[in-house]
């Protein structure tokens, strides 16, 4: 799609940066990818909890073929068509997308910090041998007159 077509096309969205990858456009709010845009077609992202309108008006997501013939289906969804007539909408929708992009960050930026704690690996200090690690992962012994549950 034209660069200039996608510009004006999220006018009432707000800003929006287009940015060449994978020879296509990707769409971003901020530093926040929202979307891409193919010869032909809108992507939007999604999660489960934006995913259900484009289902239900017929939507796939993009799907990746790997060299190895395996095909990934990725969390942006085509857009619907008429919403390359209804600005107002579209504008909804990449709002939408703006958000789950937001919260997709933070929890891939919460799943970094955890695994560069200084000292932990596995949820195991690093020191700790592995006869340790497997006393720690055990189940609890319960004492007094109860038999003991594993």
């Amino acid at each position: 799609m034209d660069p200039a077509y996608l510009l004006d096309l999220f006018a009432q969205f707000g800003p929006v940066r287009i940015r060449r990858m994978f020879g296509m456009q990707g769409l971003f709010a901020g530093e926040r990818m929202i979307g891409f845009a193919g010869d032909d077609a809108l992507y939007l992202k999604t999660d489960e909890t934006t995913r259900g309108a484009y289902e239900a008006e017929g939507c796939a997501p993009f799907v990746y073929r790997k060299a190895t013939g395996e095909e990934i289906a990725m969390s942006y969804y085509r857009i619907p068509d008429r919403l390359f007539d209804d600005p107002d909408e579209l504008a909804e929708w990449a709002r939408k997308a703006e958000t789950v992009a937001a919260q997709t960050a933070h929890r891939q930026a919460q799943t970094a910090r955890r695994a560069q704690a200084p000292g932990w690996r596995s949820g195991f200090p690093v020191s700790c041998s592995t006869s340790a690690k497997l006393a720690m992962a055990a189940p609890k012994r319960q004492t007094g007159t109860q038999p003991a549950k594993w």
